[in-house]
């Protein structure tokens, strides 16, 4: 287990429920921790963002999927009206 996950688990639970948390040292564990393994660090992105993105492009694609659709059922009444 990497250090600052130990480190972290033990700080969390050594706290009283009624305490705020050292925010900044958390994340700062967190922070060197990726410097040291040369990890790069993007605090924009996130999974939770990365999935709202997905989630939108995927909502858009069935609408211009259902426009389509109605369009085609359109074209199909049309054509069957015609003599």
């Amino acid at each position: 287990m990497p250090k600052p996950i130990y480190v972290y688990m033990k700080y969390i639970r050594s706290i009283k429920f009624h305490q705020k948390p050292d925010y900044c040292f958390l994340k700062d564990l967190f922070i060197d921790y990726m410097k040291e393994q040369a990890m790069e660090i993007d605090e924009n992105n996130f999974d939770w963002i990365a999935r709202k993105e997905q989630i939108i492009l995927e909502k858009k694609h069935k609408i211009e999927e259902e426009k389509a659709r109605e369009e085609a059922k359109k074209m199909t009444k049309a054509e069957k009206r015609k003599p």
